[in-house]
Order: structure tokens, then C-alpha cells, then sequence
């Protein structure tokens, strides 16, 4: 089938109304969480994603759409470049620094939660998701 045939997709997509905001529920509470990890990734740079966030403006595009909106920084990441084995570097890439970095960040997410913040997580690389 040639792309002639196809038929045009902007007549199919219909554009919904958004929903009156409730003008009497408190505004949604987000905590920002970073967690500036790329040990898992096959190259670095993933570790910029929550600094690159903050430099575009998250804060205010968030404060913008009414939410109120606490920074609660970067959870800890250690990395060593010589901190594993030989054995380790074959099997799982940084597993133990990836695994403290991802109980820090539950740690902090159930802080936010029992503080009744919405954590909001800024990675990193997908050991994080």
C-alpha cells in the first residue's frame, strides 16, 4: 500500500475541550526529586537530565499550570570508577551503587508522599524508572 492510499490523519484526531479546573480543590503539591544517575546506561550523560530540567524552567512551567511546586534536590549517587570487580563489570554494570541510589530514592519518595507531596522524579537513566 503506497502512502497515497493512506488516508489523511488530521480529519481523524478530534481536539477535546480541556475540563474546568475546580476552583475549590487545593492546588496539587509536587515535590521535585533528582536523581542524577547514568551508571546504567551504555554512555554517560543521562546524569544531566535533572539539572538540565531545572535550567529549562521546570519550577515555573509547573508554578504556571498551579501547581505548587518544593525542590527537594538530587538523592545521593556514588559512583567510584574503580569501585567493582572485574567479576561485576561482566554480570551487572554499577549494581550496588545503582541499588543504594534506588533506595535513596524510595526513601524519598515515601517522604514526599507521607509529607502529601506528589513526587515528581527527574533522571537519569532507566535503572531509575
Amino acid at each position: 500500500m503506497s502512502n497515497a492510499a493512506l488516508p489523511p490523519v488530521a480529519p481523524l484526531v478530534q481536539t477535546l475541550p480541556a475540563p474546568e479546573p475546580d476552583s475549590t480543590a487545593p492546588p496539587l503539591q509536587v515535590k521535585l526529586i533528582g536523581v542524577p544517575l547514568d551508571l546504567g546506561a551504555g554512555s554517560r550523560g543521562a546524569n544531566l537530565g535533572p539539572a538540565a530540567l531545572r535550567v529549562a524552567g521546570i519550577k515555573r512551567h509547573l508554578r504556571e499550570m498551579g501547581l505548587v511546586v518544593v525542590d527537594a534536590g538530587d538523592v545521593p549517587v556514588r559512583f567510584e570508577e574503580d569501585a567493582f570487580t572485574v567479576e561485576e563489570a561482566r554480570n551487572a554494570k554499577h549494581l550496588h551503587e545503582i541499588a543504594e541510589t534506588c533506595t535513596h530514592l524510595a526513601d524519598a519518595v515515601h517522604r514526599s508522599l507521607a509529607e502529601g507531596y506528589f513526587p515528581l522524579v527527574l533522571g537519569g537513566d532507566h535503572s531509575v524508572a
